[in-house]
């Protein structure tokens, strides 16, 4: 914990994240106050899994069997790293043209979604680096992406919701809308220009037949997948 210390020290964040399927711990640090992005992953024993990239790190994932990490950048890329080694992967994808938001590792572990402010959700072949198939038709950027347990869903968000849609045909089965676009407090209409939705995270059921989303109009929704309805609403905390 060492270089974490001096990471802590020299004014950066950290954020924990865990895998169950390793029982890994992930540390992803960022920030400084050079204002220069140069984010990577601290795995328990103290190696470094570096990000290697030039903008910034959005989003930083763990496979599966926890041999790989996947991360995604500002800059569009997606990269793949050999945890066991800390070193990048030969592999760089040039998933979107504009920011990729985030990426998920498909159950088997042989492919990878990704998605980004370009509008779209992308799977890619691992072994080869090429894209398999592009989910289109979002509205405004695509900013979360989840592969159901079961592998059999695929779920992306945009302005509009919640998209659902099947993995064995790549059609979108449900468009699930409920959260709101957040109401601007009246302190702070004169500073503000527009306001929009943006659903933060996504959370598959172990089952694959629910899902929870959480956005900032402060609010967590419950869906159920199959039907493509929302189950609940549960308020966020200090509201």
């Amino acid at each position: 914990m060492e270089r974490l210390s001096r990471a802590l020290a020299s004014g950066l964040f950290v954020t924990l994240l865990t895998t169950a399927a390793a029982g890994a711990e992930v540390i992803v640090i960022g920030g400084g106050d050079s204002g220069a992005i140069e984010k990577g992953a601290l795995l328990p024993d103290g190696a470094l899994v570096q990000s290697g990239i030039d903008e910034g790190l959005t989003r930083i994932v763990l496979s599966p069997d926890g041999r790989r990490a996947a991360t995604a950048g500002e800059d569009g890329k997606v990269r793949i790293f050999d945890v066991a080694t800390a070193k990048l992967a030969t592999l760089a994808i040039a998933a979107h043209n504009t920011a990729c938001h985030d990426v998920c590792f498909a159950v088997d572990g042989k492919t990878l979604f990704s998605c980004g402010a370009d509008s779209t959700a992308r799977e890619w072949d691992l072994a080869t680096g090429k894209e398999v198939r592009k989910f289109e038709g979002h509205e405004g950027e695509t900013r979360c992406v989840a592969c159901s347990p079961d592998g059999q869903r695929l779920a992306t968000t945009d302005k509009k919701g919640v998209r659902i849609w099947d993995l064995k045909t790549g059609k979108q089965l449900h468009l699930m809308s409920g959260h709101e676009v957040p109401k601007i407090p009246e302190n702070m209409v004169a500073l503000a220009t527009t306001t929009s939705l943006t659903i933060d995270s996504l959370v598959f059921s172990p089952d694959g037949r629910t899902l929870i989303s959480e956005a900032n109009d402060e609010t967590a929704r419950v869906w159920d997948t199959v039907r493509g309805k929302e189950l609940r609403t549960v308020p966020q905390h200090g509201r």
